[in-house]
């Protein structure tokens, strides 16, 4: 459609212009791309072998879902305007580095759910 401006498209207002250049549709794949990552997250909590495993699955979901709610309310303007980036799709390149590190924690988790003994 071409109504944002280009200055919109490299920084944390990246959720506009997905739902502007796909539409609803593509504004609702998004958000449900996040609530399947935050499942799998917790699916993978309850399949840990200890405590620590579990907890550590359930807060980095709480800290990914946290961050896609709390810029998806920003660019809808339910939210006051902050610095925090959409999870793995805005260009913030420390941001989305520490987000593939939690999920590799959550693979790991993943991993080692059974003894090999």
């Amino acid at each position: 459609m071409g109504y944002l401006p280009q200055s919109v498209a490299a920084n944390d207002f990246i959720f506009a212009v997905v739902a502007e250049e796909i539409g609803f549709t593509g504004g609702l794949l998004v958000i449900g791309l996040y609530a399947l990552l935050a499942c799998n997250c917790i699916r993978i909590a309850s399949l840990a072998r200890d405590r620590f495993g579990m907890l550590l699955c359930v807060g980095v979901s709480v800290i990914i879902v946290v961050h896609a709610l709390v810029n998806i309310g920003m660019t809808l303007g339910l939210m006051p305007i902050t610095g925090v980036p959409l999870p793995f799709l805005s260009s913030g390149g420390s941001f989305v580095l520490s987000c593939c590190f939690l999920l590799g924690l959550v693979q790991s988790v993943y991993r080692f759910r059974r003894d090999f003994s």
